[in-house]
């Protein structure tokens, strides 16, 4: 046997494909328990960073938060956050930072 030819048995098999898990959701109340933004932005500093994560805002009191505020908050993720329209049949107040793009 030359160094050209090969056997079926020297192939390797095919990596095994993982499972893509769902990213990790973390929701945030705003308003319902006098969470101003002060402790948003300490919770929101608790957990950005993680990859592939979501956030929601639900936002109870509309007005304890307005939205240039809550971009200072999310920093650099704020370039990432939606304000549902009504055909996204979502509530009214509620803001949702998707997970970034690996590319």
């Amino acid at each position: 046997m030359t160094d050209d030819d090969t056997s079926c048995d020297d192939t390797a098999a095919p990596p095994a494909h993982e499972a893509v898990a769902p990213p990790p959701l973390f929701i945030l109340g705003v308003g319902a328990d006098g969470l101003d933004a002060a402790r948003l932005a300490e919770l929101l500093d608790a957990v950005t960073g993680a990859p592939n994560l979501v956030i929601m805002l639900l936002l109870r009191d509309r007005h304890l938060l307005d939205e240039p505020r809550l971009r200072e908050l999310l920093g650099p993720q704020s370039s990432l956050l939606l304000r549902p329209r009504m055909a996204m049949r979502c509530i009214p107040g509620v803001f949702t930072c998707r997970p970034a793009r690996p590319w």
